[in-house]
């Protein structure tokens, strides 16, 4: 499932139905089992919102104390 507030009118377009689409962050987190990362939004920057979930962050916007409990990779940075 993606989201993101920006893209997700350009993103419709190019993949059509190819891809779901969330209407939040909340709910594109709650359904996912792997959660990508690619986008420095501030609804993004809250860790509660990946308790449980194995997260990978291309951006790097969760710091270093954020992510001791949490099942977290940085990737690219």
């Amino acid at each position: 499932m993606a989201y993101d507030p920006m893209a997700m009118e350009r993103t419709r377009e190019i993949f059509k139905d190819k891809i779901a689409y969330a209407d939040s962050v909340d709910k594109a987190v709650s359904v996912g089992e792997l959660i990508f990362i690619v986008t420095e939004w501030e609804e993004f920057r809250n860790p509660d919102l990946y308790r449980g979930k194995n997260v990978f962050d291309g951006r790097r916007i969760l710091n270093n104390t954020q992510i001791k409990t949490l099942d977290y990779e940085g990737i690219c940075w």
